[in-house]
């Protein structure tokens, strides 16, 4: 069940990953190109490494500059596929019962 269940929130993140690259603010693709999935203990994380990634997620340290404020992707992304993918994990757990 656990494999099961790991499985299905893999196919989860790589969703979350794909819409965060399809909402990320272009320039040069590098931040783009830098979101991955990566497994943790008992889950998955979205990320990047990128330098300025927390620039263009929250903004600037005082939200202005040449950036301008802060233009989300990975919250967005996060937010946009939690529900299905919660549905989908109960609906296993409850076939798997």
């Amino acid at each position: 069940m656990y494999r099961r269940v790991m499985g299905e929130l893999l196919i989860g993140a790589k969703e979350i990953q794909s819409n965060a690259r399809e909402i990320v603010p272009v320039k040069n693709g590098h931040l783009q190109d830098s979101i991955v999935t990566d497994p943790v203990e008992d889950g998955f994380t979205v990320g990047t490494n990128s330098d300025y990634r927390n620039y263009i997620e929250f903004g600037e340290p005082q939200g202005t500059g040449p950036n301008g404020g802060p233009r989300p992707y990975l919250r967005p992304a996060f937010h946009n596929n939690k529900e299905k993918i919660k549905r989908r994990v109960q609906a296993l757990i409850r076939k798997l019962l």
